[in-house]
């Protein structure tokens, strides 16, 4: 999070909203807009900017919905401080649970193309592979049967018939 500013001023939270925060966030380059906004004077150097933006009142979270002007009849304490959501890219095996939490590895038996994956994908019945180690359904091998049953290659361990064994 961070003191937002308009060219070199701050923005004051007269009128701001949910839409005003995500449509500066897109704005800005953040395709998925804000993750929160807080107004205060939380920073000693606050003081030493203009207060620039004012009343800013958007009808969507498109910046073009918005409407402002550039006089204000505020105080720093009216400061806006924004936090944008940024995407977490992942790498294969992994994905993004949380953004705070960062990327995590994907459970045992389930494989993860990372990127802005939010999950993970489970191996198919009879498959697994190690937590972490999936980049993609390739990954996933038949898991070893027990005693007294076989690998078929279709369907994964069977019993094996009567009168027959394995170890």
């Amino acid at each position: 999070r961070g003191l937002l500013l308009y060219y070199g001023s701050t923005v004051c939270d007269d009128f701001f909203s949910h839409n005003s925060a995500d449509a500066i966030c897109k704005e800005m380059g953040y395709d998925d807009g804000a993750r929160n906004w807080i107004s205060g004077n939380i920073y000693n150097f606050q003081s030493s900017y203009n207060i620039g933006l004012n009343d800013v009142i958007c009808n969507s979270d498109s910046w073009d919905s918005c409407t402002f002007v550039t006089t204000s009849y505020c105080g720093h304490n009216e400061d806006i401080h924004l936090a944008c959501k940024v995407q977490v890219l992942c790498p294969a095996g992994q994905y993004n649970f949380d953004e705070n939490a960062g990327c995590l590895d994907c459970p045992a038996d389930q494989w993860g193309k990372g990127g802005i994956a939010t999950s993970c994908t489970d191996c198919p019945h009879g498959k697994g592979v190690e937590s972490g180690q999936g980049t993609s359904e390739e990954d996933c091998t038949w898991k070893p049967c027990q005693a007294g049953q076989y690998l078929d290659e279709k369907t994964g361990c069977q019993d094996c018939p009567a009168d027959q064994w394995r170890t």
